[in-house]
């Protein structure tokens, strides 16, 4: 996440991007992901052990589902909204909102079928 702001900052209008420094940002985003393809493959193996594969892909889309939902807060908390830290911890500003049930709800079941 940290080379993708450096990325824009230093590719924003009125800049003067340095070739090889964006080569470089742009080289370790994708040694990045080839990272996480690398950890979720070894994620998915070793999960096959003990999951069925419909419990598998309910996993998966659960754990999507928390991943935009983290984003989500994120960019929140990037514009001021949310909560934010204060040095001593956390303080209140629009508190984030609750994730009920029906939102990580993964559109599969893992009853009978």
């Amino acid at each position: 996440m940290e080379r993708r702001r450096r990325s824009r900052t230093r590719c924003s209008p009125g800049s003067r991007p340095n070739p090889d420094s964006v080569r470089k940002l742009m080289d370790g985003m994708q040694t990045g992901r080839a990272e996480m393809l690398k950890l979720e493959q070894d994620q998915n193996r070793e999960m096959a052990s003990y999951l069925t594969p419909v419990q598998q892909a309910a996993y998966q889309a659960d754990a999507r589902a928390v991943m935009q939902r983290v984003g989500e807060l994120r960019m929140q908390r990037r514009e001021g909204q949310g909560w934010a830290e204060d040095g001593d911890g956390l303080v209140a500003g629009n508190p984030p909102r609750t994730a009920s049930p029906g939102d990580l709800s993964s559109g599969c079941s893992s009853g009978s079928e």
